[in-house]
């Protein structure tokens, strides 16, 4: 069932009564939910874009995995991903998955990135892709999908304080240059612009968006709190005839809902992965060892041989033909592993507080509120109490396992990458910045006091 239809509000009359802010708890609004809410549709390409305030935010990445596994995501955009250098991708990594991003390297916050599953082939067009010095933020890649034609997606964000000139100044000469390449364009992301509300912020993107025949798919609240509802998460596209269908997810990650975007696109399968290795399940060291020794004169002959190539040889023989029986090699297909700490009793949490948030949305009663803000922090206090716990358990139980021990902590601490980010701005702008600095720097050293 589509996701739209699942998150339709139904007529229902409520009798909640509010008087001194108090709610019946007997008679609340019943909503419908599917255990299995999900938005993957076959034959189509899924794209969402979600405001994640934290990539570095242990419960947000937590999150972020299980909405990408639970949704078939093949393409997620983040923005406000607040990542710098000393962030490597190892450590927000999700499998079967490769990021691309565009970090804000002179000042804290903001950021964009995309993940992309592997068997889609993905190009950062770096000539489109920068931060500006008012902080607007464009990540342009160009999205390849087996033999269907490419898509080009802009991942954006404009902090509120940057000027809405951003969109006539930076993002049109880019999406013009864009539009060049002849293939059609989505443009993501969080624009700080209430499209829920008729003021200049609307009328400056609607301008925009006729301007270059562009259409904003996004019709509900992307952000909700106790006092209002904005849709300041938008999705802009330059043909409708590409889309199969779009909306907002009601999984409360971060203070931003996930919008997304069935495209009418055939998303390629993912190839299936395989291993061969022995299998130990019935393997009885006794009977191994018993048999190598009905073997013996085989072994013992590699003594009075000289050639070395023939000893190494008759020896990896017996062994091979020995294990062969005891322990047999076998093919396994290997799966995707879910995160470990995440119990049944988590998700079952993380489905209760989703669904505190949807009755909030229907009745917008404040008693209501609060009792989503206690489930959504006990979703983040479990989460962060489950992964320190999985962790030492892993290191308690590998004390004694150098190897396994190393990796565990490697995971923890990831080793710096040798992979070059995105650029964030031209060369020239690079070398301008570069002048500009060691001019401001040495102007510094000659203010200073003598000693």
């Amino acid at each position: 069932m589509p996701l739209s239809v699942l998150n339709r509000p139904r007529k229902v009359k409520s009798n909640i009564s509010n008087q001194n802010h108090c709610v019946n708890r007997n008679n609340l609004i019943h909503i419908q939910t599917c255990p299995n809410d999900q938005i993957s549709v076959p034959s189509s390409l899924n794209i969402v874009h979600l405001n994640i305030r934290s990539l570095r935010n242990i419960v947000h990445l937590t999150e972020v995995k299980e909405l990408v596994k639970l949704n078939n995501i093949d393409v997620l955009t983040i923005s406000e991903s607040w990542l710098n250098s000393s962030v490597t991708n190892r450590e927000i990594a999700i499998d079967d998955y490769k990021i691309h991003r565009l970090d804000r390297l002179h000042k804290k916050g903001g950021g964009v990135c995309a993940y992309i599953k592997k068997n889609i082939k993905a190009t950062v067009l770096k000539d489109l892709s920068k931060v500006s010095v008012s902080n607007f933020h464009q990540l342009w890649i160009n999205l390849q999908c087996q033999k269907n034609k490419s898509i080009i997606i802009c991942v954006t964000y404009r902090p509120p304080d940057t000027s809405l000139n951003c969109f006539e100044d930076l993002l049109k000469p880019n999406y013009v240059q864009a539009l060049t390449l002849n293939k059609q364009i989505l443009v993501l992301g969080d624009l700080n612009c209430n499209m829920l509300e008729n003021g200049q912020e609307r009328r400056v993107l609607t301008n925009f968006s006729t301007e270059l025949n562009l259409t904003q798919i996004i019709k509900t609240p992307t952000r909700i709190t106790a006092t209002s509802q904005t849709l300041i998460d938008v999705i802009l596209v330059s043909s409708t005839a590409l889309v199969r269908e779009s909306g907002v997810i009601n999984t409360s990650i971060s203070d931003h809902l996930p919008v997304y975007v069935l495209l009418k696109l055939k998303a390629p399968k993912m190839p299936a992965c395989y291993i061969t290795t022995r299998s130990y399940k019935n393997y009885n060291p006794s009977l191994f060892s018993s048999d190598l020794v009905t073997k013996s004169d085989r072994l013992l002959s590699i003594l009075s041989n000289p050639n070395v190539n023939t000893i190494l040889e008759t020896f990896k023989d017996v062994l091979h033909s020995t294990l062969d029986v005891h322990a047999p090699l076998k093919t396994f297909k290997i799966r995707n592993r879910s995160c470990p700490y995440v119990t049944n009793e988590i998700k079952e949490l993380m489905k209760s507080r989703d669904l505190h948030l949807r009755r909030f949305q229907l009745t917008r009663d404040e008693g209501d509120w609060v009792v989503y803000k206690e489930y959504r922090n006990n979703v983040k206090t479990k989460i962060k109490a489950a992964a320190k716990d999985h962790t030492f358990n892993e290191v308690r139980e590998h004390k004694h396992n150098s190897r396994s021990l190393w990796k565990i902590i490697n995971n923890i601490i990831p080793l710096k990458e040798k992979e070059t980010q995105v650029y964030s701005k031209d060369p020239k702008t690079v070398a301008e910045d570069f002048n500009l600095f060691l001019l401001l720097w040495d102007g510094t050293l000659l203010r200073q006091p003598k000693v």
